[in-house]
């Protein structure tokens, strides 16, 4: 069907496509009454396209009239095509089949060409018009996205022109391009998605502008349209667009293309360039109306995708290269909207908060650009002085817009830059400390991002602004610009050489928990923000802008409340107000984050004529300390409290500022022991004892400044550690803790006080003190110079502990023995809730899945419960024997008696009975009670005999007899095994000589002299030693063990049995910088301080052919190292791991999988951290990752050298440094989430080098012997000691043997209800312990002490 001729050439509908409607292109349909002979066969060919393609057809139909449709469809006109596209819309839905959408794809892509095979200017708009409706405006591409792009950017410059000439025709050939602007401006309104323009608009210039629209729409919709080379080919355009134009339609739609640019995501920087200069070129048009609009792209722009400091110095850079004219060159009518635009631009940035630190960080490049701009543009100087003013007014003064600036600025540039603005009269100069008061929050942060910034490089500058927060610190400003300070000041930390940091995270977060000022906290307190008056300043800053005077106001309140520490006006100011801070954690507390790393020219210290360029710390600590003296207000308060601890370990930054330090002490020491300190308002839900925790803490961090405190303040510090015991009821952990501390740090101020302290802890006998209390007194019995007046000798063979009664053993035993019947009351409770639990899991097939998550968080809870009691347990009884072995041995056996009446108890049958534990401390004693004799080994002729010696076992008690002779020495060995060890001994006759006038036996060999020849069997001595005639009930009787191999194995098992028990750890060493498990692990050594530490550690013991039990390493070849560190007393030991004395073979092993076979199964791990980076608990992972001790220099160091690097040319080692003589570290104690926290360092303490040693190995036991019993959760058995499991190889030697014939006929052990015997045939008692237990009378039996 050909077109009609009639119509116009741009109406032609074989060429185009109408995207809404037809107007313009066919008449509308005819009425189809008419005669046939006026139808329109148009209509008809249209009727049946229709029909064919309509859904009542099959797929099958409707598809194959698509495909002759797709051939002829050139000839098709306008309406016809636009009723093909509206019959065939729903083969564009999802659940359309795939073939439908195959011939749909055809289809499009058919009338697609028709749209764009050649660019009419007359017939753009109908273009433009059908790929809008065709594209569905911007969000359907394919199948033609590609070449859509080409023809977009390709199109995109003629339609300018056409626009450009068709102005040039509607108002005048002669008419200059700024005429025609500004006639064509009067009816500019562009504001809407819309243009609305008069009727006489051109159509061109309409065209242009839906063509904007259309490639807004695109890279909104679809923002990978654009390939990087195509988007820079359209800003390329669009620039020349905008130097050509100001008709501010033209403007508008460029601002929409670059708004959609702007949000596309990742930018390359040679774009975000390119629009930043065109954005300013056309905000600096004078009257647009879409200037929200405009910053808005700007500000994206600003905060665009890139790396964000990358692209904010990309961005700011080329702002201040306009100002600078550096980077573009233009004409003037050009460059003056440019410049206007980027001062504009300028003047938002530094009014919006979000993004006015780009500027604020760069005042010296942005005053030379003013300057320059003010010089060489005059009139553009309202403009500069509007920006002028908008930076002043986010400083207090001319002096804190000075400080940033400068002495690195040239002074100069300022003066003259203040002079030529005229602002001398708005902002006068202020004094250091003056005008603090009226300092806006977001001037504040201005100053926090400056001092941030100032850091890294200027020296004056950071000293500078110091002052000026410190200012801002004090009573005298308002609370939240306190804080804020306070966020900043209370993370200064240094490193080692003293340089400043600043700590990204402050390690407070367990005493923000205390004060539930953590998110998982804060529900234990509820705010009513709706009643709250104490908004923030910043949340309302108009107010403070119109009036300082309410600032002014508020400090006189401040100063008020400081005066006169009304509670009762505390509590109204405050009541039901939400906190003002919470504990910041890993989000980011202040306006920007910190630097990485210290400063390279800011130090701490105090100031002085050869180190001008240091913080003055002392200034600091005195507005701390003015605020736990005096500080009225709970916020600030509260906030020095938490954050204070963490500060002050590090102990390089404040060890200088000695008066500060013993001010602060004795202020902490006064409040604790009057109670004076700040009460907590009401609101808060909080306690005395909260505060009082948090004071106890801040006075433990002090203990690592012990050397500045005399013997009054240091005594005073125990003994308000000692009263808070039990004083209030949060403190009591910490201070024991901290007690624990002292016992290392100063012991002899700990001993002046141990009989006190064990006192206290006698009468605050708690479960939940349990752990705490028998920790500590079992670290105090290994450290002899602590408990000295406990436990020393007096003249007269006395010991001074507690007086010649011994009350001082007496309380430490008791403590234990208490804590001992407490766990043995609870095992009987969850014995009888784990029956309970055991007949309810049947019925967990009817239970709900609430209730049944309920019944396992409660046996989680059960499980840990029991854990931590059979662990006071286990410590329970390690005291004792520490600290039986601490008593003069001429008193010991004066407790015996006592100790072994109260670890008798009775069952649910009334009967006394002693258990294992129990029965092994009472063999303990029976070892130790009149002797100090340590380890015992056989004599060589016994191991290496030259002759077979005669040999013969028995049962004795709870023991086992060997007695072994060899006949031609005459000489015998005595071998006693007991659970808590084994006693080697030679039994030897003294056989006198024979009288002369003595008759020769027959027995004596001939030749002989005149001595006796006997014959000695170990019967013998067996009975010379051990028995009379007089007669021995039969359960008493020894039991001979036959010489079997039964009986062979048993004593070859028990003598590797060791007789103290086994312990293992981890010692991996972190280098600088390091933070990957392969790299860490292949570390071989450390610096000179972690090899001290090792030192300290244990004794480096040789592996191979090692005697002791080396926890795994190998004894044989050297496959984990020729050495390694270990450490033992009588009852424990410990061998470590230590990954830097293993072999290191990174070529065949790169992640060191030797290694990890060991340091991966210790659940206790010892980390020396010196990375200058917080170590990361899954850093190691394995199943086995329980306990990580972290040992960190106090101060980061900067690359301590190793052993290695210390090592000189000849080969002898460097003499360190006084850098790295490191004399303080921070320990702490993580664990891993379903373990719980103990020990002393669970919050970390500050410790001198020459404590740490022993204070890690005490810690590593502790949690060893911990994890062992907590593997019992796990279903790895029980935790069995040592000398346990030796008296379980004697229990079941004795199961074996005794009912056979070979025990001497004794049915042995009896039954419970047996018959009684006496005298050999009768006895008044039943077997229980060791075959015996005595009826009412079985503690006299105990008692060895009454017949030795």
């Amino acid at each position: 069907m050909q077109p009609d001729k009639s119509k116009k050439p741009e109406d032609n509908p074989s060429k185009l496509l109408r995207g809404r409607g037809s107007s313009g292109s066919t008449r509308r349909s005819r009425d189809l009454s008419i005669s046939s002979s006026l139808v329109d066969p148009e209509e008809i060919l249209k009727a049946r396209i229709v029909y064919e393609l309509s859904p009542v057809n099959s797929l099958d139909q409707r598809i194959a009239a698509a495909c002759r449709i797709c051939k002829d469809i050139d000839s098709y006109s306008t309406n016809i095509i636009t009723a093909i596209w509206s019959v065939t819309a729903d083969w564009a839905s999802e659940d359309a089949p795939l073939d439908a959408h195959k011939a749909l794809h055809a289809l499009l892509k058919r009338i697609y060409e028709l749209i764009v095979t050649s660019f009419s200017p007359t017939a753009a708009s109908l273009q433009v018009t059908a790929l809008v409706d065709l594209t569905r405006n911007g969000q359907y591409l394919e199948p033609f996205e590609a070449d859509l792009i080409l023809f977009l950017t390709s199109s995109l410059e003629s339609l300018y022109t056409a626009a450009a000439n068709a102005r040039e025709r509607q108002y005048g050939e002669n008419k200059s391009r700024t005429a025609s602007s500004t006639d064509s401006s009067s009816t500019d309104n562009i504001s809407s998605r819309t243009l609305r323009l008069p009727k006489d608009i051109p159509r061109e210039v309409k065209t242009l502008g839906d063509f904007f629209y259309l490639i807004d729409d695109i890279i909104t919709h679809k923002p990978d349209a654009f390939t990087d080379s195509q988007l820079e080919v359209l800003i390329e355009l669009i620039t020349s667009i905008t130097q050509r134009t100001t008709a501010k339609k033209d403007l508008h739609g460029v601002v929409k293309v670059l708004r959609a640019v702007s949000t596309r995501g990742k930018i390359p920087s040679d774009i975000l360039v390119r629009c930043i200069s065109v954005l300013c070129t056309i905000y600096g048009v004078p009257g647009i109306s879409f200037g929200d609009e405009l910053w808005v792209c700007l500000k994206a722009l600003l905060r665009s995708d890139l790396p964000r400091p990358e692209a904010q110095r990309i961005a700011t850079n080329a702002l201040l290269g306009i100002l600078n004219d550096t980077s573009i060159e233009m004409e003037a009518n050009q460059a003056i909207p440019m410049t206007r635009g980027a001062l504009l631009t300028v003047g938002r940035i530094v009014r919006d908060f979000d993004v006015a630190g780009l500027i604020i960080k760069q005042i010296p490049p942005l005053i030379d650009g003013l300057n320059h701009v003010h010089t060489t543009q005059p009139q553009l100087g309202d403009d500069v002085l509007l920006v002028a003013r908008s930076l002043l007014s986010s400083f207090d003064s001319l002096a804190h817009f000075a400080a940033t600036c400068g002495p690195d600025f040239d002074n100069f540039t300022l003066d003259t830059f203040i002079t030529d603005i005229e602002t001398t009269s708005q902002l006068s100069p202020l004094n250091l400390v003056e005008g603090s008061a009226e300092m806006p929050e977001q001037a504040v942060d201005c100053l926090i991002r400056m001092f941030l910034g100032c850091l890294s490089d200027s020296a004056s500058k950071t000293s500078y602004l110091y002052k000026v927060l410190l200012a801002a610190a004090t009573p005298s400003s308002p609370i939240n610009i306190r804080l804020k300070v306070m966020k900043l000041l209370s993370r200064l930390r240094c490193d080692s050489k003293g340089a400043i940091r600043i700590t990204k995270v402050p390690d407070s977060q367990s005493l923000a928990g205390d004060l539930c000022r953590t998110e998982a906290t804060a529900s234990r307190t509820k705010f009513d923000e709706a009643s709250s008056t104490r908004t923030s300043m910043y949340d309302r800053p108009q107010s403070i802008r119109q009036s300082r005077s309410s600032a002014i106001d508020m400090t006189k309140v401040v100063r008020s409340r400081s005066a006169t520490r009304s509670s009762n006006l505390r509590d109204e100011y405050s009541r039901a107000t939400p906190p003002l801070w919470m504990y910041d954690g890993e989000k980011k507390g202040l306006p920007e984050d910190p630097p990485d790393g210290p400063s390279q020219v800011v130090f701490s210290g105090i100031p002085n004529a050869n180190s001008p360029f240091t913080l003055d710390i002392s200034s600091w600590l005195d507005v701390v300390v003015q605020v736990l003296d005096s500080d009225s207000d709970w916020e600030v308060y509260s906030y020095i409290l938490v954050h204070l601890p963490s500060q002050l370990t590090n102990r390089t930054l404040c060890a200088r500022h000695v008066r500060q330090l013993q001010t602060l002490h004795n202020l902490v020491v006064d409040q604790l022991e009057k109670g004076s300190f700040h009460k907590p308002p009401r609101h808060t839900g909080m306690k005395m004892g909260d505060v009082a925790l948090c004071l106890y803490h801040i006075l433990t961090m002090l203990v690592a400044y012990h050397e500045h405190f005399g013997r009054r303040e240091l005594d005073n510090a125990v003994r308000t550690f000692l009263a808070g015991i039990s004083k209030y009821d949060r403190a009591g952990k910490c201070c024991i803790d901290a007690l624990a501390l002292c016992c290392h740090e100063i012991p002899s101020v700990v001993d002046r006080h141990v009989f006190n302290i064990v006192q206290k802890m006698s009468q605050k006998i708690t479960q939940s003190l349990a752990v705490d209390i028998l920790e500590f007194l079992l670290g105090l019995a290994r450290l002899p110079e602590a408990c000295s007046s406990a436990t020393t000798k007096l003249p007269g063979g006395h010991s001074s502990g507690g007086g010649e009664d011994g009350t001082f053993f007496k309380k430490v035993f008791g403590i234990c023995i208490s804590y001992i019947q407490s766990t043995r009351e609870q095992r009987q409770k969850f014995g009888d809730e784990s029956q309970g639990q055991a007949s309810g899991r049947s019925n967990r097939q009817s239970a709900t899945s609430v209730e049944i998550a309920n019944t396992i968080e409660h046996n989680r809870a059960t499980d840990l419960s029991v854990d931590l009691s059979e662990y006071i347990y286990v410590l329970a009884y390690q005291v004792i024997i520490f600290w039986f072995l601490e008593i003069d041995i001429s008193r010991r056996a004066q407790h015996v008696g006592w100790i072994a009446k109260e670890l008798a108890w009775k069952d649910s049958s009334s009967n006394e009975v002693l258990e294992e534990q129990s029965q092994v401390i009472l063999d303990m004693m029976h070892r130790t009670a009149f002797s100090n004799l340590g380890e015992t080994e056989p004599d060589r002729d016994f191991t290496e005999p030259r002759e077979s010696p005669i040999r013969k076992t028995w049962l004795v008690g709870m023991s086992i007899i060997t007695v072994e002779v060899l006949p031609s020495l005459e000489l015998g060995q005595y071998t006693k095994r007991q659970a808590s060890g084994t006693t080697h001994a030679l039994y030897h006759h003294n056989i006198s000589r024979l009288p002369d006038h003595h008759v020769r036996d027959h027995n004596n060999a001939p030749g002989s002299l005149n001595a006796a020849q006997v014959d000695v069997y170990p019967n013998h001595m067996f009975l010379q030693l051990s028995s009379t005639i007089a007669p021995i009930p039969i359960p008493l009787q020894p039991v001979v063990l036959p010489d079997d191999d039964f009986t062979k194995r048993a004593l070859s098992s028990f003598d590797r049995t060791d007789t103290v028990d086994g312990h293992k750890s981890g010692v991996i060493y972190i280098g600088y910088e390091q933070s990957e498990e392969s790299a860490i692990l292949a570390n071989t050594c450390g610096t000179r301080a972690y090899e001290e530490f090792l030192a300290g550690l244990g004794t480096s013991v040789q592996l191979q052919g090692a005697k002791f039990n080396p926890q795994g390493l190998d004894r044989e070849s050297n496959i984990d190292g020729t050495h390694t560190y270990a450490w033992r007393d009588r009852v424990t030991e410990i061998v470590f791991h230590v990954a830097t004395m293993m072999p290191t073979d990174l070529e065949n092993e790169p992640h060191s999988n030797n290694k990890k076979r060991h340091i991966g199964n210790d659940r206790v791990k010892i980390i020396y951290n010196n990375s200058g980076q917080a170590f990361k608990f899954d850093t190691f992972p394995s199943d086995f990752n329980n306990v990580n001790i972290v040992i960190s220099p106090e101060a980061l160091t900067d690359g301590e050298p190793t052993t290695e690097q210390l090592q000189s040319r000849d080969g002898v080692k460097a003499q360190p440094s006084a850098v790295e003589r490191i004399q303080f570290f921070q320990v702490q104690t993580l664990c891993s989430p379903d373990f719980p926290t103990l020990s002393f360092a669970a919050t970390p303490k500050v410790v001198s080098a020459s404590a740490l040693p022993a204070i890690v190995r005490q810690i590593a036991l502790n949690a060893s012997v911990f994890a062992h019993v907590w593997s019992e959760t796990l279903g790895q058995g029980k935790y069995i000691s040592s000398w346990r499991s030796r008296l379980q190889q004697i229990n079941r030697l004795r199961e074996k043997y005794g009912n056979s014939q070979t025990s001497a006929n004794v049915s042995y052990p009896m039954p419970a209800n047996a018959p009684a015997y006496v005298d050999g045939n009768e006895w008044t008692g039943t077997v229980t312990m060791g075959g015996m237990r005595e009826r009412n009378q079985l503690l006299m039996g105990l008692d060895f002490t009454r017949w030795t």
